[in-house]
């Protein structure tokens, strides 16, 4: 599959259509210029701080700090990792995909474990 044009584009189907397979066949096709953020996604090392989960020590960690500074997420920088919400930790995720710098990100469902308005705010902005 070879997306010619820059957007964003939804796919959308019922439970169990193949809508998290078709992303991970885009993902391993496009491997070299794409991240993942997978709908199960639990990639939190709890021994490490968010600042080294959210950079994966690929990321500047100027750049991340920077970034989560002009989100007012910066309180994610003082919190211990093992300690973060589900919620917490599925932000921490998305920040890692969004801000690898790829060409092609795929976000198998984000908003999961998102429960509250501001999260989901958050998200969106981010995205």
């Amino acid at each position: 599959m070879h997306i010619i044009q820059n957007g964003v584009y939804i796919i959308v189907g019922a439970n169990g259509a193949g809508k998290t397979t078709l992303a991970k066949e885009i993902l391993k096709e496009n491997r070299s210029i794409c991240s993942m953020m997978k709908q199960d996604d639990n990639q939190i090392l709890q021994h490490e701080t968010v600042l080294t989960n959210i950079t994966m020590n690929v990321l500047s960690e100027e750049t991340v700090i920077t970034f989560l500074k002009s989100h007012e997420l910066e309180y994610l920088l003082a919190k211990k990792s093992k300690y973060l919400s589900g919620g917490e930790k599925r932000l921490v995720n998305l920040l890692r995909v969004v801000l690898s710098e790829q060409e092609l990100l795929i976000l198998d469902e984000p908003s999961n474990d998102l429960d509250t308005i501001s999260f989901l705010k958050k998200v969106k902005q981010i995205i």
